[in-house]
């Protein structure tokens, strides 16, 4: 069958379209991940799958007159990116979204679904109304690493819950949702981990982890004033902001490869090497096609999720890879890299067109979540006190993407784009 095209009713008003998303569960759907596009009117929700599988068989729209109850959820393994639809005739739908909260809000406002986590949303609003400082206390148990070298998985997201709630209680929203997000990747990690945890903490963590993402903290107020200005750009230029920021990670993610279980990352540097050089040969392409493909899965690894898989840093605390912000980096990544692999950009055109021609063609739409991967919050609240706004290396972070934005909208010559380009490959982003 021929792929799906949206068309929008005559009725209906679009409230967003071409959202990426991985459909994990559907009437449709015997097993496994469909990626695809979600376009959200006040009407319906559509599915339309991509790549290979995407036809009609596997995709799908639910008239929101059918819809009984959304919410986030932490199946599949993403963080935080689970929502789970039922329809009124039992039928259930399982998504994995980036930035999930502003399309629960708006289905739930339009099937008239009011109270959606609506007390834990009054926790917080009080906690920062009524100016709590950022703690800067530790509330992490000693023996962390012990629970996980004697097996007992469930025993360390436990830990990184009470944690989390710990900070959370105390007005310290940035440390909350460090805590409770590496509860949700461990819970997520494996069924047993899953049921052994249970209901009550997941539950409770999902509706905190929903919270958070409206919580006054710069993490957040980044992501917010990246996707005002992402929007401001052209295709070419919105790719080189996410791209500046892959450049200035290839040091660490090149140290990473070195580590048992990952070492597709070492290629970082040949993947932004075929990207500047435009040299796609079928070897590259499988390399990227591999790349990708452990990208995806990185996250619910145990490599990535063992505490002793740790890079080395000068003057410094150790960096374990979970400081990768739980698994948003992973995540961000894998979306970036599908632009390529999936069909958004077309490679074989860029064997033939100058790169930067078809760029400049591109919707990325809503995947600007790459160009905030280097400030790598989780590990500077994890060693350091105090606020995240006041930490050196965060403020330069902080310095770098503002910078690059404004270098972007000076339309660039190519000769400054490389300059800056290397730059950013020699950078140490953890000194």
């Amino acid at each position: 069958m021929a792929k799906l095209k949206f068309e929008a009713r005559a009725d209906e008003k679009v409230f967003a379209q071409k959202v990426t998303a991985d459909c994990w569960a559907s009437p449709k759907q015997v097993a496994g991940q469909i990626s695809g596009k979600m376009y959200f009117t006040d009407k319906r929700i559509v599915f339309l799958a991509t790549g290979l599988i995407g036809t009609e068989s596997v995709s799908w729209e639910i008239e929101m007159g059918d819809i009984s109850l959304v919410k986030g959820c932490l199946k599949p393994m993403c963080f935080p990116m689970g929502v789970l639809i039922k329809t009124k005739d039992g039928s259930k739908y399982v998504l994995a979204m980036w930035k999930r909260k502003k399309y629960i809000d708006w289905i739930s406002q339009h099937i008239n679904q009011t109270g959606v986590s609506a007390g834990v949303s009054g926790q917080a609003a009080s906690t920062a109304s009524a100016g709590v400082p950022n703690s800067g206390g530790n509330f992490l148990p000693a023996g962390i690493e012990g629970l996980q070298a004697g097996g007992d998985w469930a025993g360390l997201a436990k830990a990184y819950f009470d944690a989390g709630m710990k900070y959370w209680e105390s007005g310290d929203f940035s440390r909350a949702c460090l805590w409770l997000g590496r509860c949700q990747a461990v819970t997520d990690s494996n069924d047993r981990i899953y049921e052994e945890v249970g209901d009550e903490i997941i539950n409770k963590c999902s509706n905190i982890m929903h919270e958070l993402e409206d919580a006054p903290t710069l993490t957040n107020q980044t992501i917010q004033r990246i996707e005002r200005e992402f929007d401001t750009l052209s295709g070419g230029s919105q790719w080189l902001w996410g791209f500046f920021t892959l450049c200035r990670m290839e040091k660490l993610l090149t140290k990473a490869g070195r580590l048992a279980g990952c070492a597709p990352l070492a290629d970082t540097g040949r993947i932004i090497d075929c990207i500047l050089k435009g040299e796609w040969d079928d070897e590259a392409c499988d390399r990227l096609e591999a790349y990708n493909d452990f990208l995806a899965g990185w996250a619910d690894t145990p490599a990535y999720l063992d505490l002793r898989q740790q890079i080395p840093v000068q003057g410094r605390a150790a960096f374990q890879l979970l400081d990768m912000n739980g698994e948003i980096a992973p995540t961000e990544m894998n979306l970036y890299f599908d632009l390529f692999v999936n069909g958004e950009l077309d490679v074989e055109d860029l064997k033939n067109v100058a790169p930067m021609a078809v760029l400049e063609k591109l919707d990325l739409n809503d995947n600007s979540g790459m160009v905030r991967c280097a400030m790598l919050s989780d590990y500077w609240l994890r060693t350091s006190a105090g606020r995240l706004e006041d930490i050196p290396q965060v403020q330069a972070e902080q310095k770098r993407i503002w910078d690059d934005l404004e270098f972007l909208r000076k339309k660039p010559s190519l000769d400054a784009i490389l300059e800056r380009v290397e730059m950013y490959r020699g950078l140490d982003i953890l000194a």
